[in-house]
């Protein structure tokens, strides 16, 4: 669109780089996150970097170049002017997709960047139980934290776990009238003197 006129005005620049962001996420999923190590996506990348840089300033009261319309084009498309919210997003749909396949959201470590993911949100709502409140962890909103409830996934599963097997050992004392498992009853045997080692060495 830019190479068809010569002298094309300011309105017409930004309207032929919206067609180009358009293009380029029907390629890439959706995505708008156009790097700029790509050396045909550079021109474009400064620009979706240029449109975020004047929305914070609109954000902030200065003067800006993005209009109440180009903010409508550009979230119609479904842009994000957060990066950091455009990257949680991207996760949690990954998550989401791996509930759907796998019946659980407890991502190993080994599955890559969604793993680590995974961890790092555990983590830090860990950490914001514990009143600590960096920058990292504030993007664990309270709405966050209820969609990822939504979506099953656990926030401490070897306290979720613990819990569930002494349920088990409350209702082996309600059928027996004592706690002493044996060797029968299987995984709540080996859990059971499990906590009995470790209370051991405390």
């Amino acid at each position: 669109v830019l190479a068809e006129n010569e002298n094309p005005t300011a309105d017409e620049r930004w309207e032929g780089r919206l067609e180009e962001l358009a293009e380029y996420a029907s390629k890439n999923g959706g995505k708008m996150d156009v790097p700029e190590s790509a050396a045909d996506c550079r021109e474009l990348a400064t620009w979706v970097k240029n449109q975020r840089t004047e929305y914070w300033k609109r954000e902030a009261g200065r003067t800006s170049s993005l209009t109440d319309e180009r903010v409508r084009r550009l979230e119609g498309l479904g842009f994000c002017w957060d990066v950091r919210d455009a990257v949680w997003r991207r996760r949690f749909g990954e998550l989401v997709e791996y509930r759907d396949a796998n019946g659980h959201c407890n991502v190993p470590m080994s599955h890559g960047s969604l793993g680590d993911w995974v961890l790092k949100v555990r983590t830090n709502y860990n950490r914001l139980k514990r009143g600590e409140d960096p920058d990292q962890i504030s993007l664990l909103t309270n709405e966050r934290i209820e969609a990822l409830r939504d979506a099953g996934f656990d926030f401490d599963p070897l306290e979720t776990q613990f819990n569930a097997m002494l349920g088990e050992l409350k209702e082996f004392r309600e059928r027996t009238g004592h706690i002493e498992v044996g060797s029968r009853e299987g995984r709540l045997s080996n859990w059971y003197y499990r906590q009995r080692a470790a209370y051991k060495k405390r």
